[in-house]
């Protein structure tokens, strides 16, 4: 993704300025009204919502039943005003044994101006679900300028959200999807297999077996996972304990804890910091340029190492065995083993313009 043009970012600053100045802003009217729906779904439905400027607030059960509950909130000083947004916006339902959707909708011809500039006449709005769902339902959600905050589920999840956070309990079904832009210090408790696209965020996920994440300027971190695949660019990505990784990024700081299998990593200006490689890890390929790279690893890890370096210097300690040594001007080689030499074990770099350091834990 390319950086934003400070015109777009003052553009974005200006669409979003309403929601976040008026929300702070104490006014003398408030008007409230509340819309409640029940519907009876089979166990394997679909739970669709559309909403802004407000938070989703799902919760699981065991009933084959969706309540949804919304709390629609307007508030400003000209009370007319007031009442005429409030009187302006509602939801649509639609409804099926297998599917329940509810849209936010927002006359805007009640008007002759849906955003009102003068401090007299601004009208701020707030739209609340409230949802209880069985927890073998799926959910298609759309929620923007708001939050929201789902119970665990074991039906697929696709969530879509800008401008507010994501938190989540656990989520049971394979092919997840969680996009969004513009959110601060989301938080997903288990992932069992999904995609993140994310841009300008962070986000946390507590454990995740199978994670794929496509991020920029975004700082990620996974505590605990099977597998991580990422391409990210500008930002961090921060993994504790991980089986197996695979991923390519730009200016891209990587962080990893532990590291029990496989790793196949790309990196163009950045840095990578691979704090242990555990003692049961096979294979590791690293292809970097502009790069640094840092590497600890378990005493008892037996491996043959392969390293061909430009522009760059190797850093290691005496626990390397060199059956190799090259240096051609610029060009590095370096060849051994460390332990056992019929390891199958195999750690393969690449470097160009960025030095390697090298030690054992």
């Amino acid at each position: 993704m390319k950086p934003i043009k400070p015109f777009k970012i003052a553009c974005i600053f200006l669409l979003i300025m309403p929601f976040i100045a008026f929300s702070a802003e104490k006014y003398k009217h408030d008007k409230t009204k509340t819309i409640k729906r029940s519907f009876n779904v089979n166990p394997n439905a679909e739970l669709r919502i559309d909403n802004s400027y407000g938070n989703l607030n799902i919760t699981t059960w065991n009933e084959n039943r969706i309540a949804i509950e919304v709390t629609i909130t307007t508030s400003g000083n000209n009370e007319d005003k007031v009442t005429e947004k409030l009187d302006a916006i509602t939801v649509a339902f639609e409804n099926t044994s297998n599917l329940v959707s509810a849209k936010t909708i927002f006359n805007k011809k009640t008007s002759s101006s849906w955003w009102n500039w003068g401090k007299k006449t601004n009208v701020n709005m707030q739209i609340n679900y409230l949802v209880k769902m069985p927890v073998t339902n799926s959910v298609n959600l759309k929620n923007d300028y708001g939050n929201i905050d789902l119970d665990k589920l074991q039906g697929r999840a696709v969530i879509n959200c800008d401008y507010g956070k994501i938190t989540t309990k656990e989520l049971m079904a394979n092919n997840n999807s969680l996009n969004f832009d513009y959110t601060k210090g989301c938080y997903f408790d288990y992932i069992n297999d999904g995609s993140i696209n994310a841009d300008y965020s962070d986000f946390t996920i507590s454990k995740a077996e199978n994670i794929t994440i496509n991020a920029d300027y975004t700082n990620a971190t996974v505590d605990v996972a099977e597998k991580v695949v990422y391409n990210n660019d500008y930002g961090t990505v921060k993994i504790g304990q991980v089986n197996n990784v695979e991923g390519d990024g730009d200016y891209l700081t990587l962080v990893i804890g532990d590291l029990y299998k496989h790793a196949d990593i790309d990196a163009d200006y950045g840095s990578i910091n691979i704090k242990n490689i555990a003692q049961g890890a096979n294979n590791i390929t690293i292809d970097t340029d502009y790069t640094g790279i840092k590497i600890g690893y378990d005493t008892n890890w037996n491996f043959n190492f392969d390293f061909d370096l430009s522009y760059a210097d190797l850093r290691s300690d005496d626990a390397l065995q060199f059956s190799l040594k090259d240096k051609d001007g610029s060009d590095k080689t370096y060849k051994g083993h460390y332990g056992n030499s019929n390891s199958s074990n195999n750690i393969t770099i690449d470097a160009d313009y960025g030095n390697l350091t090298i030690k054992r834990n």
